[in-house]
C-alpha cells in the first residue's frame, strides 16, 4: 500500500530554521520550560498517541478507526524524521547545561530523536484533524486531544515551544495533503470491521460504514433445517432433500431463512409458544432427526 505522504513537499518546511543553539531566543525558551509545571501522569498518558485517540473516541461514543489511525501514524513518520535529521536540533536538556540553566525533565523512550519539529505535535494534530473531519459532532474532542498530545511534550520539558509550534504546523499541512489526495484516489481500504458504502468513492467522507453483525437465528442458523420430529416423520425423502437444499442455498447467499415457497404447512400448531417449541414439539434437524435443533 502506497505511503500517504510520499508526494508531500517539505522543501518549504526545510527553510523554517529553529533559533540558534546559542541564541537569546533559545535561552528564553529553556527558561520558560524550567518554569513549566511537570505532570508525569499527563505526559505518560499522552505519550501513546493511538491510545489517547482511542480513549477519546470511546468517550465521544463513536467507533475508533484503528486501521486509519495506524496508517496515518506510520506514513507520517518519514517526513517528520527527515525534518528532524535535517535540523538536528539538540533537546532542551542538552542545551540547558550550556546556558547554565537547571532543567529537570520527564524522560520517555520516544524522546530520543532530534528536537525540531515535535513528532507528537505533528501526529497529534494530523490524527486529531482527520478524526474531527470524520466525526463533526465530536470534532472539538478530537482536536483537543491532539493539542493535549502536543502540550504534553512541553509539560515533560522535552520540547521547546518552537518545536511544538512547528510540529503543529506540519501536522496541519500533512492533514491538508491527506484530505486532498485521499478524496481523489485513496490507497486506503475501509478499516477492519467496516465496509464500503455502495455508490461512494474510496477515501471520500462517509464512504465507510460499520458492518452489521450477522445475527444467528434460533433453530439452526444458516445451514440447518428444523421441524417437529412428528412432522419430519410424515415427510417424503424427496421433500426432506428439497427443504435441506433450499436452506443450504439460502445460507450460501448469506441469508438466514430459506424461501417462503418451501414452508411446510402444519409445522407449528396455532398459538404455540417458544416454550412449546422447546419442551413439547421436540424440534429436530431434517437431515438428521437424531439431533435436536441447534445441536452440532
Amino acid at each position: 500500500m502506497a505511503n500517504l505522504f510520499k508526494d508531500l513537499d517539505i522543501k518549504g518546511f526545510m527553510k523554517n530554521k529553529p533559533p540558534r543553539d546559542d541564541s537569546f531566543d533559545t535561552n528564553q525558551e529553556i527558561k520558560q520550560l524550567s518554569k513549566t509545571p511537570m505532570n508525569k501522569k499527563f505526559v505518560t498518558e499522552k505519550d501513546d498517541i493511538e491510545a489517547t485517540f482511542k480513549k477519546t473516541a470511546k468517550s465521544a461514543g463513536v467507533d475508533y478507526p484503528s486501521g486509519l489511525v495506524k496508517k496515518l501514524m506510520d506514513d507520517s513518520t518519514s517526513p517528520i524524521l527527515k525534518l528532524k535529521n535535517h535540523f538536528n536540533r539538540p533537546r532542551p536538556k542538552e542545551l540547558a547545561k550550556k546556558h547554565n540553566i537547571n532543567l529537570e525533565t520527564i524522560e520517555m523512550a520516544s524522546m530520543k530523536t532530534p528536537s525540531y519539529p515535535s513528532g507528537h505535535s505533528a501526529q497529534g494534530v494530523l490524527v486529531g484533524e482527520a478524526l474531527a473531519d470524520m466525526y463533526p459532532k465530536a470534532a472539538e474532542k478530537f482536536r483537543k486531544a491532539g493539542k493535549d498530545i502536543s502540550k504534553s511534550r512541553n509539560v515533560a520539558r522535552a520540547h521547546y515551544k518552537s518545536d511544538s509550534k512547528f510540529g503543529e504546523d506540519l501536522g496541519k499541512e500533512m492533514y491538508k495533503h491527506y484530505k486532498a489526495t485521499s478524496n481523489k484516489n485513496s490507497p486506503l481500504k475501509c478499516w477492519e470491521g467496516y465496509e464500503r458504502v455502495p455508490g461512494t468513492a474510496k477515501g471520500s467522507k462517509g464512504s465507510c460504514r460499520k458492518k452489521s453483525p450477522m445475527k444467528k437465528q434460533k433453530g439452526g442458523g444458516t445451514t440447518k433445517t428444523c421441524l417437529p420430529a412428528a412432522k419430519i416423520k410424515s415427510l417424503s425423502s424427496k421433500k426432506k432433500k428439497q427443504l435441506v437444499s433450499a436452506k443450504q442455498s439460502s445460507g450460501a447467499q448469506g441469508k438466514y431463512k430459506r424461501s417462503s415457497k418451501t414452508n411446510v404447512k402444519g409445522a407449528r400448531k396455532k398459538g404455540a409458544t417458544l416454550r412449546d417449541w422447546f419442551q413439547k414439539e421436540d424440534w429436530r434437524q431434517v437431515n438428521d432427526p437424531s439431533k435436536k435443533c441447534g445441536e452440532k
